[in-house]
């Protein structure tokens, strides 16, 4: 069977918008972008020094993402100049990934922000370690930095006291946002993707473009779907 590539999701941009500008991000060429929203023209821009493959996260006044360089990053909505920025892994040390030099950390999780905390994961194979990572909005202050056997790549949710985040191919995972500790992973495809509505958990797409859901704290299989099936008419 042919093993089709699950992360591309970066391939287009997936853009936010607040106060009359929108947000987005860059992987081609390492950048976020504003732009005023009523004309299109470019606002400001601003480069990290690895591809950045998820929107970013608007929080007041501050736009936060992560990147491939592994670090987080908080910058101003009006101007587009640094707050603050993170390294999630212990070290800078980069390597050769898609054509680019990479933290063995990269950043593959979008930046979620409750509460004046933001939540963001990185690294690639647990055997390297993957960081689950949590800092005040504010100031960037460290709320904790832990390390966790998954490997994190998709949007991060938030439901019940809990953060739901994709691992690609592997299944998803519930993570605990007081300590960043992993509290279940679900049967299911694996996937980029995932959705919570009341108490299921709705993740994808597999290899086969399926998707999976299961009871959000049970972790019980309730139902598969295969979107690239075939409909009787």
């Amino acid at each position: 069977e042919r093993i089709e590539p699950r992360v591309v999701d970066d391939r287009v941009f997936h853009p936010v918008a607040a106060s009359e500008q929108v947000y987005y991000a860059s992987s081609s060429d390492d950048q976020v972008y504003c732009l005023d929203a009523a004309t299109g023209a470019i606002v400001w821009r601003f480069f990290a020094d690895a591809p950045v493959r998820y929107a970013p996260t608007v929080a007041g006044d501050s736009i936060l993402f992560g990147s491939d360089d592994g670090f987080v990053y908080s910058v101003s909505g009006r101007d587009g100049s640094l707050h603050w920025r993170r390294r999630v892994g212990p070290i800078d040390r980069r390597i050769p990934g898609n054509g680019r030099l990479i933290s063995i950390w990269p950043i593959r999780s979008s930046v979620l922000v409750q509460d004046g905390v933001a939540y963001c994961f990185a690294g690639l194979f647990p055997s390297q370690g993957v960081f689950a990572a949590a800092y005040h909005v504010s100031d960037g202050a460290v709320v904790y930095q832990r390390q966790i056997d998954q490997s994190p790549q998709g949007y991060v949710l938030s439901a019940a006291g809990e953060l739901y985040v994709p691992t690609g191919r592997s299944n998803p995972i519930a993570v605990d946002p007081k300590t960043g500790s992993v509290l279940r992973s679900f049967d299911g495809v694996g996937g980029t993707f995932a959705l919570v509505v009341d108490n299921e958990l709705v993740a994808g797409p597999g290899n086969n473009g399926s998707l999976a859901v299961s009871h959000r704290t049970s972790r019980a299989s309730l139902a598969p779907y295969n979107t690239d099936a075939d409909i009787d008419a």
